[in-house]
């Protein structure tokens, strides 16, 4: 078999996504401290503490310990911590197994979420920029064609590459709606086994293809398919 584009996830797949929310945290908590007059130092780690509760409702939680919690000063908060540009990067590691990738695939990233925080991490990263890729598609992932518009994403790969979808490698660290979508299409995927994602917390969705251990083994595969 012939494989000649590969698809990448972008959060917690090119880069930890964990470095993202701590950075929107961290402005967050520069927001909060203005208003309110707090210690940035507490209020940062409250919110760190927080978050290894859980990645949901990091803020929420914290609020409402401070008995200041409301629907508006939540939107403030979703407001500033959605506009930030972020504190991220890749990694040189990252980096060099791109560009050595490039060489002999196509490239492209199709990420979903928030089309302007997506745009953020991309340009940020480095990868809105990068002559190793050939394109990136950012889906609304609360838009009601999403299922749509991820699938049109995917077609528009196989007509600039001229291969089929069989002939195309998808890799994520996540098995999600966005993972059942790509797989209806018949595209061959890889997981990688540090993904913290259950599979079983998801209907319609088939193991993978392969599983690799991290990122480099994902790329090494590709080649032997």
């Amino acid at each position: 078999m012939t494989i000649k584009a590969v698809v990448f996830d972008l959060d917690d797949t090119l880069y930890d996504e964990l470095d993202y929310i701590r950075s929107g945290l961290r402005i967050v908590a520069e927001y909060l401290t203005e208003r309110f007059n707090w210690s940035l130092n507490d209020l940062n780690r409250q919110l760190l503490q927080s978050l290894e509760v859980s990645r949901n409702h990091v803020v929420d939680r914290v609020l409402t310990q401070k008995g200041v919690w409301s629907e508006c000063l939540m939107r403030d908060c979703d407001k500033v911590y959605r506009e930030h540009i972020p504190n991220i990067r890749l990694s040189h590691h990252t980096k060099r197994l791109l560009k050595r990738i490039s060489k002999d695939y196509a490239l492209f990233v199709v990420t979903a979420g928030d089309v302007e925080v997506q745009k953020n991490k991309l340009d940020v990263l480095g990868l809105s920029m990068s002559s190793n890729f050939e394109g990136f598609y950012s889906i609304d992932k609360s838009a009601s064609d999403y299922h749509k518009s991820l699938q049109s994403s995917i077609k528009s790969i196989a007509n600039l590459t001229a291969c089929r979808y069989e002939n195309m490698v998808y890799i994520s660290n996540q098995y999600n709606e966005d993972f059942s979508i790509i797989q209806e299409l018949g595209i061959i995927t890889i997981i990688l086994q540090d993904s913290t994602a259950d599979i079983n917390l998801f209907e319609n969705i088939e193991p993978a293809d392969y599983s690799a251990a991290s990122l480099e083994a994902a790329i090494s595969l590709v080649s032997e398919i």
